[in-house]
């Protein structure tokens, strides 16, 4: 059943609190990565993820609509698969697909 297809993303927890990675943070196009395999999110986290201590962490499409509608409200986006960024440059408009249309792919 693809509603509880597992999905992994890039956090960190402290202080009870949890903290999930998007990229552009704070533009018009901020992203929340999301990944098909724990061993691709955590390649991304080793080519390319600077800062807290950010671990790949096991979620569900309907924890994702949950982040979404809760701490990541003003992210609009989603990205599948995204590769590790050198340059920091991704090019949003292929990669990057409203949220709406993410969730129309695994949920049914």
């Amino acid at each position: 059943m693809t509603g509880r297809r597992l999905l992994w993303s890039i956090a960190d927890h402290h202080d009870g609190r949890l903290d999930v990675l998007t990229l552009e943070a704070g533009s018009e196009r901020e992203a929340l990565p999301i990944f098909s395999f724990e061993e691709e999110a955590e390649a991304f986290l080793l080519l390319g993820t600077p800062g807290a201590e950010w671990r790949a962490r096991r979620t569900t499409a309907g924890e994702l609509t949950s982040l979404f509608y809760g701490s990541c409200a003003n992210v609009k986006r989603a990205m599948l698969d995204p590769l590790p960024m050198v340059d920091g440059t991704v090019f949003f408009e292929l990669l990057a697909p409203s949220r709406e249309a993410f969730f129309r792919n695994f949920v049914d």
